[in-house]
């Protein structure tokens, strides 16, 4: 697979009455990266951050209002609102809110059966120069 850049100008218009949203469809591997990391929800054992002598778990709660918010500012290219921040995306009201949220997830379900359909037909990668990927044969 030859290495490339996202294309940010793919883009994805919806449409509800007088309200419009056009979207980006792509994100950058940094904009994933930075979405994986607000959405992962984490456990660790108390122990290893110095909490107690049970091994209890701790769970570090994900933050799906900052990863939405960063969603549409990757993602969000025009609106009907005019000016489209992450300021803006937070001061809609809850219906309005709702619905910019589902056309996002709409983006993002499109963008994951692309990418299962590429893995699926596409060929395992090669292993690296200087490798193989075979194991030894055991005598």
């Amino acid at each position: 697979m030859p290495l490339r850049t996202a294309d940010k100008t793919d883009k994805r218009r919806f449409e509800d009455d007088e309200a419009w949203l056009e979207l980006r469809t792509v994100l950058t591997k940094g904009e994933g990266d930075r979405i994986r990391d607000l959405t992962a929800g984490y456990r660790i054992d108390q122990q290893s951050i110095g909490q107690g002598d049970a091994p209890a778990m701790v769970e570090i709660a994900n933050r799906a209002t900052d990863a939405n918010r960063m969603l549409f500012e990757c993602l969000a290219v025009a609106w009907s609102l005019g000016e489209c921040s992450g300021q803006s995306y937070s001061d809609l009201d809850e219906e309005s809110g709702q619905w910019v949220d589902r056309c996002i997830g709409e983006v993002l379900a499109e963008r994951r059966e692309r990418a299962e359909g590429k893995a699926q037909s596409s060929p395992k990668p090669s292993a690296p120069r200087g490798s193989t990927s075979k194991a030894p044969a055991s005598t």
